[in-house]
């Protein structure tokens, strides 16, 4: 019986559920610079540093401003009509592209332009409408926090993405 209990403990004590309960030895420098930098590369690490680089080099751009909401705006051509307010309804032309070129809205091509309710458009566009007057077109270059937050838009825009539209408004009601 004695022979029974050693043989059960030395096969308890050699099984891989015991062993992971062992003292592990302690990481070495390599290692933990190994597992913070696997850290920092994240997707979300590395979309926020894309983010910043492309922000900051928009925001030097010659004739760029920077809004209080953290909207970057930029006149392309100088309107001479109506600016929108916010319950006016606006007629826009826009292309929005995120921060690799890549198109995901584009009223353009379909030959249409779009209207919108000024009280049911994201910050972005609301900030930057209301410093354009009609005929004029602007480059918004828009944060994440006045875009679409950290929703994304389903196969469309990333969640926390920039955007950033070139618009035409057409016509303010």
């Amino acid at each position: 019986m004695t022979r029974l209990i050693i043989a059960a403990l030395i096969t308890l004590l050699a099984s891989p559920v015991f062993a992971a309960d062992a003292t592990k030895p302690a990481k070495t420098k390599t290692q933990e610079d190994s597992a913070a930098h696997q850290e920092s590369t994240t997707p979300e690490a590395s979309l926020a540093a894309a983010n910043k680089a492309y922000f900051d080099k928009a925001a030097k751009e010659e004739g760029t401003i920077k809004l209080g909401s953290g909207l970057l705006y930029k006149s392309l051509k100088e309107g001479s009509g109506a600016t929108p307010g916010v319950m006016s309804t606006v007629k826009v032309r826009a292309r929005g592209t995120l921060i690799n070129g890549k198109e995901f809205y584009n009223s353009y091509t379909r030959k249409m332009p779009a209207q919108h309710k000024m009280n049911r458009i994201f910050r972005c566009w609301q900030d930057g409408l209301r410093k354009m007057k009609v005929g004029g077109k602007a480059k918004l270059v828009c944060q994440p926090e006045v875009a679409f937050k950290n929703n994304g838009v389903a196969n469309l825009v990333p969640p926390g993405s920039i955007v950033t539209y070139e618009i035409d408004l057409l016509e303010v009601k």
